[in-house]
């Protein structure tokens, strides 16, 4: 029997065996994991995250997180304060929204992991490229969860699955990347927080109003 690590289901499932990986679909909350044998040590994904070239000086990188805050601001009051949840070694979306009237922390487990920061509130959390990576979901949208209060906005940016097409998948040649959401799990997390969900799943950018 397997647990879903995201909704603690107990189910018998067979396993797809996908680019050297063994993964899992969860019947209930339609999650896709990998299997945890394939998980790597938190020194190794570090050393995946410090070859990450995104920095808030790349114009095509500030571009293509534009994008996204163009359609967080309009839920957003100017001055209102955020939290960007995996911020990376090259804080880009802080950069952004400070100039822009918003205040804005930033919080990273490897890079800037000030634990003080997620006992706060906010009104706006934005987590960009980062829900694939939790080796504990249901912990990782915990955490989020504790950080919104009343009337706050979280912008979770990732891609979303086909099932047809996981063999050409991008995203499964990451193997830092280790859960994959599809439409119906990120529905199935809004249910289970009674949060509303707004979303443009073909960019991979999903809103939940808390």
């Amino acid at each position: 029997m397997l647990v879903c690590p995201l909704c603690r289901i107990q189910f018998v499932q067979s396993s797809q065996h996908i680019q050297g990986r063994e993964y899992y679909s969860c019947p209930e909350c339609f999650l896709l994991f990998v299997d945890p044998r394939f998980y790597l040590p938190i020194e190794q994904e570090k050393v995946r995250y410090d070859q990450h070239t995104n920095h808030p000086t790349d114009v095509k990188y500030q571009n293509y997180i534009q994008n996204f805050l163009n359609k967080l601001i309009p839920q957003i009051k100017l001055g209102a304060k955020g939290l960007d949840f995996g911020c990376g070694p090259g804080p880009t979306i802080s950069h952004l929204l400070n100039q822009q009237g918003f205040e804005v922390q930033d919080y990273d487990l490897h890079f800037f992991c000030d634990k003080n920061l997620l006992k706060n509130k906010y009104d706006f959390v934005t987590c960009t490229e980062v829900v694939e990576h939790f080796q504990q979901p249901q912990e990782g949208w915990a955490q989020l969860r504790d950080l919104l209060h009343s009337q706050s906005v979280l912008m979770v940016v990732t891609q979303v699955y086909d099932h047809q097409n996981l063999n050409r998948w991008h995203y499964l040649r990451d193997v830092t990347h280790v859960c994959f959401y599809s439409v119906r799990t990120m529905q199935w997390i809004a249910q289970k927080y009674s949060w509303t969900l707004n979303s443009e799943p073909d960019q991979g950018v999903f809103f939940f109003q808390v």
